[in-house]
């Protein structure tokens, strides 16, 4: 075998152990990035959920406040005399 053939063998290995390496290392990254979003998610919602749990015992009603003048449109309502409304779970 000639010497630049033994050459050309090494490189080409070099080359394809290398893109090798780069698959792993990307398949790496993403498994990572995956499970860092999920726990993101279960952490969001246990503080959403332990958030809920907490102001429903300190505010029982919602309230709202809107009318709409005669005359006006529909989107350009004015503030009025508050409406209660009881929220869920009461």
């Amino acid at each position: 075998m000639p010497r630049a053939t033994s050459q050309l063998v090494l490189h080409f290995t070099i080359i394809i152990c290398c893109v090798m390496v780069g698959v792993i290392q990307v398949s790496i990254t993403t498994s990572l990035r995956d499970k860092f979003r999920a726990e993101l998610a279960v952490r969001r919602l246990s503080n959403l959920q332990s958030s809920v749990l907490t102001n429903q015992a300190s505010r029982s009603t919602l309230t709202i406040s809107i009318s709409v003048e005669p005359g006006r449109a529909a989107g350009a309502g004015t503030l009025a005399s508050p409406q209660r409304y009881p929220l869920a779970g009461e």
